[in-house]
């Protein structure tokens, strides 16, 4: 990675800027993306499905192992997103040994953090949404840490503090967008589903009480109804879980630019590398 060529504007962001930029760097590495998505998605279905069809789990116990996975899947992420900014190319893979296992303890890193704010949300869901908030960082630091060295935990941690509220708030427009946006290809790939192959999959149930009473009785009535199809039906707890990785991608890339705003504005950071390139040219004139 070289400082000549960083391919993201150092420059302040929004909340709103960092979900327009992640938009535009998903879409511009779509079909990357989509192949990495199959890889984390496909066995993450492959074992949800049986354990609903099967009765051993529902919607809640799908979106504990989605959160559990979009550790992981994160490390991946912010890891392109990285290498990207700086030149090379989405689909660079690790070229050594080291770089792998880096990257392996980074998801292991990852998970525990994910199973540390689930435990802390189950007294309280603000310490969980504290936690989460408060350690989200620690990927980019360690893929940005070529630049900052040692010095990079210290700042952010500084940051992170001061601008608490601030990432709270930021933090909940962000995935209330992502969320939005995963409901919405939900309910097209539901209607492309119902209009173009006759299978009746989410609204064909809900708007057909024959379909909706024929599937399980509640008694109560009809929200029950929804209820149970919503949090047992095998194929869409099996489709709302993939849709949530496939648009998961959106949150945590405008979360990476979140994060270079967060630096650019608390820690001038812009200023550094340019004195930083600066340096290096001196050293390669005088070399």
């Amino acid at each position: 990675m070289k400082l000549e060529e960083l391919r993201v504007p150092l420059i302040p962001r929004s909340m709103c800027d960092c979900l327009d930029l992640g938009v535009k760097f998903y879409g511009r590495h779509l079909l990357e993306i989509l192949k990495l998505w199959f890889w984390v998605a496909a066995p993450t279905a492959l074992m949800i499905y049986p354990a609903v069809y099967f009765g051993m789990a529902h919607l809640g116990h799908a979106l504990l192992l989605v959160f559990l996975v979009t550790g992981p899947w994160s490390v991946l992420l912010v890891q392109k997103a990285v290498q990207t900014s700086f030149g090379e190319e989405f689909s660079s893979y690790p070229n050594h040994a080291g770089e792998l296992k880096s990257l392996f303890v980074l998801m292991l890193k990852a998970v525990g953090i994910r199973v540390l704010t689930v435990l802390a949300s189950v007294l309280l869901i603000i310490p969980g949404w504290l936690i989460a908030v408060r350690a989200s960082f620690f990927i980019e630091k360690q893929g940005l840490s070529y630049w900052r060295g040692d010095s990079q935990d210290r700042g952010t941690g500084r940051l992170v503090k001061q601008e608490m509220g601030a990432l709270l708030s930021r933090s909940f427009g962000v995935w209330c967008y992502t969320l939005l946006y995963g409901m919405c290809i939900f309910l097209t790939f539901d209607f492309l589903v119902e209009n173009l192959f006759n299978q009746s999959m989410f609204s064909g149930k809900v708007f057909n009480e024959d379909l909706l009473y024929g599937y399980s009785e509640s008694e109560y009535g009809v929200l029950g109804e929804w209820v149970q199809l919503v949090g047992h039906d095998p194929v869409i707890v099996t489709l709302v879980s993939s849709v949530l990785l496939l648009v998961y991608p959106i949150g945590r890339f405008a979360w990476y630019f979140s994060y270079i705003d967060l630096r650019v504005r608390g820690d001038f950071w812009d200023l550094e590398l340019r004195f930083q390139k600066e340096v290096e040219y001196l050293r390669e004139a005088t070399g």
